[in-house]
C-alpha cells in the first residue's frame, strides 16, 4: 500500500461540515424572534438550514422585513448571547472525531478555515476539548471565502500543496474557494443546506450524503 503525500491535507469548514452547531446557533435566534417579533414561521428545521450564513443570515432570516441598521443591532444582540452559549449541544459530527484522530496518526495535515469570528471558534473548540493548530477563522486577515485567500494561508502554515489536499464544505462559497485555491473539494449535503441549493450545481470535485461516506472518501483519496 502507498503511503499518504505528506504534503497533502485536509481542511475543513466548521459549522455544518465538522462541527454540528445547529442547535445551539438556531435556538437563540428562536427566541429573538419571540422577544423581538420576528418571523414567528421559523422553526428549528428551517433556521437550522441558514447557520452556515452566519448571524447576519440569520438574522435576516428571522427579521426579513427590517432595515439593514436594524438588522446589525440586532447581530449585536445576537452575538452576546451567542457566546454565553457556545456549545450546550455542539458536538462533532459522527464518525468525524476519529477521523481527524486517523489523520493525526497518519501525520496527516488538518485544519480549519471558516467565517466564524476567532471569538467564537476558538472558545468553542475549547468547550469540545479539541485543539487544533491550524484554524483560520473569518476575521484572521481582511479575506474571507469565497475568496480562497484564506485557504492558501492555511495551506502556506501547514506547508502542503494546494492540488494534493482537499477542502470540504457545506455552502457555495465554500466549494468556490476551495476550487478557487486549486484544491479538491468536497460538498457534504449532510450539512446545512438551504431549500432550493442544489450541491451539484456547485462544481465540487466530490459530493456525500453522510458523515461516514466523507470518512471513506477522505481515506481513500489520501490512501488511509
Amino acid at each position: 500500500m502507498k503511503k499518504p503525500n505528506q504534503n497533502s491535507g485536509v481542511l475543513f469548514d466548521l459549522d455544518g461540515t465538522l462541527i454540528d452547531t445547529a442547535e445551539d446557533m438556531a435556538s437563540i435566534l428562536l427566541d429573538m424572534i419571540q422577544k423581538y417579533d420576528g418571523d414567528q414561521h421559523i422553526s428549528m428545521t428551517t433556521a437550522r438550514n441558514y447557520v452556515s450564513d452566519g448571524s447576519i443570515g440569520l438574522i435576516k432570516l428571522g427579521f426579513p422585513e427590517v432595515s439593514e441598521g436594524k438588522v446589525l443591532e440586532l447581530q449585536k444582540i445576537y452575538l452576546s448571547q451567542y457566546q454565553k452559549k457556545l456549545c450546550i449541544h455542539s458536538k462533532f459530527f459522527h464518525s468525524l472525531k476519529s477521523l481527524t484522530r486517523q489523520l493525526e496518526k497518519n501525520d496527516i495535515k488538518w485544519g480549519i478555515v471558516t467565517n466564524k469570528p476567532t471569538r467564537m471558534t476558538l472558545p468553542l473548540l475549547l468547550e469540545l476539548n479539541q485543539y487544533i493548530q491550524h484554524v483560520i477563522s473569518g476575521d484572521t486577515i481582511t479575506k474571507r471565502k469565497p475568496d480562497p485567500d484564506p485557504l492558501i494561508l492555511a495551506c502556506n502554515m501547514m506547508n502542503i500543496t494546494p492540488s494534493n489536499s482537499i477542502y470540504v464544505g457545506d455552502a457555495k462559497r465554500d466549494i468556490d474557494a476551495g476550487n478557487l485555491a486549486g484544491m479538491k473539494t468536497i460538498a457534504v449535503n449532510y450539512g446545512y443546506i438551504k431549500k432550493g441549493d442544489d450541491t451539484a450545481k456547485w462544481k465540487a470535485t466530490l459530493i456525500v450524503d453522510t458523515p461516514n461516506q466523507l470518512s471513506a472518501v477522505i481515506k481513500r483519496e489520501l490512501r488511509l
